[in-house]
């Protein structure tokens, strides 16, 4: 091993200019005695990639070096060309001289002098069997007649890699498990059942050039002691790059990446390494929920200055009479959506081809529902909320009805794009809701329109469903069917609807009732102090059932997965508890800005409801892990019986206690419900160590 550490310009002269350093490439290889043939990392075909593009420059299979030059989109023939000539002008030409010819290699050996294979690749893998795959369609390309391939599974927490290699590669790749973690212990085991003459080392995220195995043993018999002996112990080589498709995989192969040598003139390993790729990236589950929790905290944060607008330029009465109608109408938006939203996220993932399809039905169905609930709310108005009464006039109610169908169509999408796995956009849309909304209120206000936070939220509602719908029907969801063609529409998904959103009525009555009830109760200027509590509250509860979208998403792609899963999220609830311990201490702060009243009178109610938040966690994967399941009679009967306990300790202690009440309320249920699921964890959700015995 020589010249450990930083690669040369003369061996990367593409990756030693400092101004594309930190530009991403598309990764090929040619062969110079190959004319137009461009190949991908691991030996599969490749097209014309546009962009920068980085080639590995061989001559009869032996590797010259590496260049770079820009590449056309769909341009085959012009871009060998451009590789070929930055070959001749920037690789050593005693590099072609001492190049192999056609017809070397390793020799022939008779079939009955053979008495086991020349070589034995030891696969040593840990939970990643979507690698292990294509690391092994890699080694089955080998030009090399002679190997075998043994699969040594470290301290693994199933059986997925047993199951691929039995199902895939009975034949031809050999399983072994190593069960105390280490690699040297995975590869000290694959040692004890290797029957190769040479022993070759690979990990799971790398995929092997075809004549790897070939070099190997050719390095192995040039360097062989004139009596025949191994005078060549150990062979190694160089380890490039299969992919630079960010600027910071670019940036670490300019600064030497995985090399350990430097490009030789004399015969080589050439194998390539995807693990850049997990320097900059992280497991779906945890990006696509964290992602989804920033979408809650933002939206709660530009909330607040929206809120404290409204409250500096309208009276609390206006206040809590327009977040009543927005609560009615984030209800029976919610009612309904019938859980449309939660059936994409469980089953678009799979739907492939059918999910543009899926995705305009549910929009149909939440619309006509949605539109009709809201006809019925105000035919009911005077009954259960007779403060509401301007909404029946004959201009506001079209109004009222529209909002309500695009409320419901804005749950669905947010429901669309995270089954798509484009939870980014999530993000993108409650920003642009947010800010529009604010930017609304501004000139509502200095029109002096006393509908000035209606209107500011139904316009930027519009706009957000716009932009978003664009993004998911014309980007998206395309994308989406063309990656999963293979989909299939998913069976019994009526059923499955119908049964979850039983459930999902309850956790929306327990919800967006509570508004109405302190309205009719307490009277508007109350329930401007509980509305802008419970919105701060909230963002705690949105937190848990984000991570639970992202589990039902990631679940629908490997069910095996589930208990792992849904331990993983609850490791990751620390920072929104300490949201909930923070809260407890600054409310009376937190609150003085949007009054000194609204610290006065929602102090109490805000310790309580963040408090509350705590146990909803436990309950909240519960709830997913169950849905995950197709356990849905127990996912139901945890949010009705949530909902009944919050709605009758709140009707029996509102009275009593005022605001402090309905904080008592939700804490008293969500404890209720918390402590059993605790004492019961390894049950429901066992670890997955055991779970997978």
């Amino acid at each position: 091993m020589n010249d450990v550490g930083r690669r040369p310009a003369a061996a990367c002269p593409g990756l030693a200019a400092r101004d594309s350093l930190y530009t991403p490439a598309h990764v090929v290889e040619l062969d110079l005695a190959v004319p137009g043939e461009l190949r991908s990392p691991g030996g599969a075909a490749a097209g014309a990639p546009g962009g920068r593009v980085l080639a590995l420059v061989r001559l009869h299979g032996h590797p010259l070096g590496m260049v770079s030059v820009p590449g056309a989109p769909g341009d085959t023939a012009d871009l060998y060309r451009a590789l070929a000539d930055a070959a001749h002008r920037q690789l050593a030409a005693t590099d072609a001289r001492e190049a192999p010819g056609p017809g070397s290699g390793p020799p022939v050996r008779a079939p009955g002098r053979v008495t086991g294979p020349a070589v034995s690749v030891i696969v040593a893998t840990h939970n990643r069997p979507v690698m292990l795959r294509q690391c092994l369609d890699a080694l089955l390309r080998s030009e090399h007649s002679s190997y075998e391939i043994v699969v040594v599974d470290n301290a693994p927490r199933d059986d997925a890699a047993e199951r691929l290699v039995r199902a895939h590669y009975p034949s031809r790749v050999r399983f072994v498990r190593e069960p105390k973690a280490g690699l040297a212990r995975a590869h000290n085991r694959g040692l004890t059942t290797a029957r190769g003459r040479i022993c070759a080392f690979t990990d799971d995220d790398t995929l092997a050039d075809p004549g790897w195995l070939a070099a190997l043993e050719r390095a192995f018999d040039d360097g062989a002691a004139p009596d025949g002996g191994p005078a060549v112990g150990c062979v190694t080589g160089l380890i490039l790059p299969a992919e630079l498709e960010t600027p910071a995989q670019s940036a670490l192969e300019g600064h030497g990446g995985f090399a350990t040598v430097t490009l030789p003139a004399a015969p080589y390993t050439v194998v390539l390494r995807r693990r850049l790729r997990s320097l900059c990236s992280y497991e779906p589950l945890l990006r696509n929920g964290h992602v989804l929790v920033a979408s809650s905290v933002m939206t709660a944060g530009l909330g607040a200055v929206y809120w404290v607008l409204a409250t500096s330029w309208y009276r609390p009465e206006t206040v809590g009479r327009s977040y009543a109608v927005i609560s009615a109408v984030t209800l029976l938006g919610g009612i309904g959506q019938l859980n449309l939203a939660d059936v994409l996220m469980r089953f678009a993932p799979s739907a492939g081809r059918h999910t543009r399809r899926l995705l305009l039905r549910s929009y149909a169905a939440s619309g006509l529902c949605a539109g009709a609930s809201a006809a019925a709310f105000l035919a009911l108005v005077p009954l259960v909320a007779p403060g509401l009464g301007f909404l029946r006039g004959p201009l506001v109610a079209p109004f009222f009805i529209a909002g309500t169908i695009g409320y419901a169509w804005f749950i669905v999408q947010d429901g669309a794009l995270t089954g798509v796995r484009r939870a980014n956009w999530v993000l993108g849309e409650n920003t642009i809701f947010a800010v529009v909304k604010t930017l609304a209120l501004a000139l509502a206000a200095a029109w002096a329109l006393g509908s000035g936070i209606l209107l500011s939220w139904a316009g930027a509602l519009a706009v957000s469903l716009t932009v978003a719908n664009y993004v998911l029907l014309r980007r998206a969801v395309p994308a989406h069917q063309r990656a999963h063609a293979d989909g299939t529409m998913p069976p019994r998904l009526l059923g499955y609807a119908a049964t979850d959103y039983s459930g999902a009525l309850c956790r929306l009555a327990a919800y967006n009732i509570m508004p109405l009830i302190v309205l009719n109760t307490l009277g508007g200027a109350r329930n401007a102090y509980f509305s802008l509590s419970w919105v701060i509250a909230y963002t705690l509860y949105q937190a848990a059932y984000n991570m639970g979208s992202s589990l039902l998403v990631e679940t629908a792609h490997d069910p095996t997965r589930i208990s792992e899963l849904g331990r993983r999220v609850l490791r990751h609830t620390g920072p929104p508890l300490t949201v909930a311990v923070l809260l407890l201490v600054v409310a009376p702060w937190l609150l003085s800005v949007f009054g000194a009243e609204y610290a006065h009178e929602a102090t109490g109610v805000l310790r309580l409801l963040a408090l509350s938040a705590l146990p909803n966690l436990l309950l909240n994967v519960a709830i997913d892990v169950a849905r995950a399941h197709r356990r849905l009679a127990w996912a139901v009967a945890l949010q009705a019986t949530l909902c009944a306990l919050v709605l009758v300790l709140t009707l029996q202690l509102i009275p009593r206690f005022g605001l402090n009440g309905v904080g008592a309320a939700w804490l008293l249920a969500e404890c209720a419900l918390a402590l059993p699921l605790l004492l019961t964890l390894p049950r429901w959700l066992p670890s997955p160590a055991r779970s997978s015995r």
